[in-house]
Protein backbone atom coordinates (compact mmCIF):
# COMPACT_ATOMS: atom_id res chain seq x y z
CA UNK A 1 0.00 0.00 0.00
CA UNK A 2 1.44 3.32 -0.70
CA UNK A 3 0.39 6.17 0.71
CA UNK A 4 2.62 8.48 -1.32
CA UNK A 5 5.40 10.70 0.12
CA UNK A 6 6.50 11.10 3.51
CA UNK A 7 5.56 14.53 4.68
CA UNK A 8 8.22 16.54 6.70
CA UNK A 9 6.97 15.90 10.34
CA UNK A 10 6.25 12.70 9.90
CA UNK A 11 10.49 12.49 8.70
CA UNK A 12 11.04 15.13 11.23
CA UNK A 13 9.30 13.23 14.08
CA UNK A 14 10.85 9.38 13.24
CA UNK A 15 14.40 10.98 13.56
CA UNK A 16 13.27 12.51 17.07
CA UNK A 17 12.91 9.29 18.31
CA UNK A 18 16.23 7.96 17.13
CA UNK A 19 18.11 11.68 18.56
CA UNK A 20 16.06 10.91 22.10
CA UNK A 21 17.53 7.58 22.26
CA UNK A 22 21.17 8.90 21.40
CA UNK A 23 21.00 11.63 23.96
CA UNK A 24 19.79 9.54 26.81
CA UNK A 25 16.57 10.96 26.94
CA UNK A 26 13.02 9.70 27.86
CA UNK A 27 10.87 7.47 24.52
CA UNK A 28 9.03 10.70 22.52
CA UNK A 29 10.38 13.38 24.54
CA UNK A 30 10.54 15.44 21.40
CA UNK A 31 6.56 14.54 20.07
CA UNK A 32 5.49 14.74 23.29
CA UNK A 33 7.31 18.88 23.13
CA UNK A 34 5.92 19.15 19.47
CA UNK A 35 2.69 17.95 20.60
CA UNK A 36 2.42 20.83 23.13
CA UNK A 37 3.88 23.59 20.94
CA UNK A 38 1.31 22.73 18.64
CA UNK A 39 -1.42 22.71 21.18
CA UNK A 40 -0.34 26.01 22.59
CA UNK A 41 -0.48 27.54 18.91
CA UNK A 42 -3.38 26.00 18.45
CA UNK A 43 -4.85 28.11 21.28
CA UNK A 44 -4.08 31.53 19.66
CA UNK A 45 -7.03 31.11 17.00
CA UNK A 46 -4.51 30.90 13.69
CA UNK A 47 -4.27 27.45 12.32
CA UNK A 48 -1.58 28.48 10.01
CA UNK A 49 0.71 29.21 13.37
CA UNK A 50 0.31 25.11 14.23
CA UNK A 51 2.05 23.52 11.57
CA UNK A 52 5.20 26.04 11.89
CA UNK A 53 5.01 25.47 16.01
CA UNK A 54 5.56 21.74 15.61
CA UNK A 55 7.84 21.79 12.99
CA UNK A 56 9.91 24.67 14.98
CA UNK A 57 10.28 22.23 18.13
CA UNK A 58 10.89 19.26 16.11
CA UNK A 59 13.89 20.87 14.75
CA UNK A 60 14.38 23.03 18.01
CA UNK A 61 15.26 19.31 19.78
CA UNK A 62 17.20 17.67 16.67
CA UNK A 63 21.24 17.18 16.40
CA UNK A 64 23.23 18.24 18.78
CA UNK A 65 22.06 22.12 20.14
CA UNK A 66 18.65 21.50 21.43
CA UNK A 67 19.59 19.64 24.71
CA UNK A 68 23.39 21.46 24.65
CA UNK A 69 23.04 22.56 28.42
CA UNK A 70 21.65 19.03 30.19
CA UNK A 71 23.88 17.17 27.87
CA UNK A 72 26.48 19.06 29.04
CA UNK A 73 25.39 18.55 32.70
CA UNK A 74 24.95 14.90 32.00
CA UNK A 75 28.40 14.16 30.39
CA UNK A 76 30.03 16.27 32.83
CA UNK A 77 31.12 19.12 30.27
CA UNK A 78 31.99 21.51 33.41
CA UNK A 79 30.75 25.10 33.86
CA UNK A 80 30.30 26.28 30.71
CA UNK A 81 30.22 30.40 32.42
CA UNK A 82 33.52 29.23 33.38
CA UNK A 83 35.07 28.36 30.14
CA UNK A 84 33.75 31.51 28.64
CA UNK A 85 35.55 33.35 30.98
CA UNK A 86 39.04 31.87 30.39
CA UNK A 87 38.29 31.94 26.26
CA UNK A 88 37.25 35.06 26.42
CA UNK A 89 40.01 36.74 29.14
CA UNK A 90 36.50 38.37 30.70
CA UNK A 91 36.20 37.53 34.38
CA UNK A 92 32.49 37.57 35.70
CA UNK A 93 31.90 41.16 37.03
CA UNK A 94 34.78 43.06 35.23
CA UNK A 95 34.50 45.92 34.02
CA UNK A 96 34.40 45.55 30.07
CA UNK A 97 34.57 48.33 27.22
CA UNK A 98 31.94 47.83 24.51
CA UNK A 99 33.49 49.18 20.86
CA UNK A 100 31.51 49.77 18.01
CA UNK A 101 32.11 51.61 14.97
CA UNK A 102 30.22 54.47 15.95
CA UNK A 103 31.16 54.44 19.83
CA UNK A 104 32.14 52.70 23.22
CA UNK A 105 30.86 52.65 26.34
CA UNK A 106 31.73 51.04 30.08
CA UNK A 107 30.04 48.21 31.45
CA UNK A 108 30.37 45.43 33.91
CA UNK A 109 30.81 42.00 32.33
CA UNK A 110 28.07 38.99 33.56
CA UNK A 111 28.78 36.06 32.11
CA UNK A 112 25.46 33.60 31.64
CA UNK A 113 24.45 30.84 29.66
CA UNK A 114 21.44 32.36 28.83
CA UNK A 115 23.23 35.04 25.93
CA UNK A 116 24.82 32.60 22.90
CA UNK A 117 28.92 32.28 22.82
CA UNK A 118 29.69 35.19 20.48
CA UNK A 119 26.70 37.61 21.69
CA UNK A 120 26.94 40.63 23.96
CA UNK A 121 23.25 41.76 25.79
CA UNK A 122 23.25 45.33 26.97
CA UNK A 123 19.66 46.83 27.78
CA UNK A 124 18.67 48.79 24.47
CA UNK A 125 16.99 51.81 26.26
CA UNK A 126 20.25 53.13 27.64
CA UNK A 127 21.82 56.64 26.20
CA UNK A 128 24.63 54.83 25.77
CA UNK A 129 24.17 51.59 24.46
CA UNK A 130 21.75 53.68 21.47
CA UNK A 131 25.50 55.21 20.89
CA UNK A 132 26.98 51.89 19.74
CA UNK A 133 24.04 51.22 17.36
CA UNK A 134 22.84 52.45 14.09
CA UNK A 135 21.01 55.45 14.19
CA UNK A 136 18.33 54.48 11.53
CA UNK A 137 14.58 53.53 11.70
CA UNK A 138 12.41 50.84 10.80
CA UNK A 139 10.53 52.37 7.39
CA UNK A 140 7.26 51.60 8.16
CA UNK A 141 7.28 51.92 12.72
CA UNK A 142 9.84 53.97 12.53
CA UNK A 143 11.12 51.69 15.73
CA UNK A 144 14.76 52.99 16.35
CA UNK A 145 17.10 50.02 14.87
CA UNK A 146 18.65 49.71 18.69
CA UNK A 147 18.88 46.20 18.88
CA UNK A 148 22.27 44.87 17.16
CA UNK A 149 25.38 46.09 16.07
CA UNK A 150 28.79 44.24 15.44
CA UNK A 151 30.94 45.05 18.71
CA UNK A 152 34.53 44.50 20.35
CA UNK A 153 34.47 43.47 23.72
CA UNK A 154 37.64 44.26 26.02
CA UNK A 155 38.78 43.62 29.57
CA UNK A 156 39.49 47.10 30.98
CA UNK A 157 41.74 44.89 33.62
CA UNK A 158 43.92 43.67 30.53
CA UNK A 159 43.90 47.46 28.84
CA UNK A 160 45.73 48.89 32.17
CA UNK A 161 48.31 46.20 31.64
CA UNK A 162 49.42 47.61 28.75
CA UNK A 163 49.85 50.84 29.64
Amino acid sequence: MDDGPARLVEVLGALSLGCDAADGFAHETTVRTAVLAGALAARTGDDRLVADAVIGALLRHLGCTGFAVEEARRYGAGDDVGLRAGASGIAPNAWVRVVSARGSMRARAMLTNSVAPGQVFVPMHHAHTNRLTFPGFDPHSRQPSYKYAAIALHSEAAHEKDR
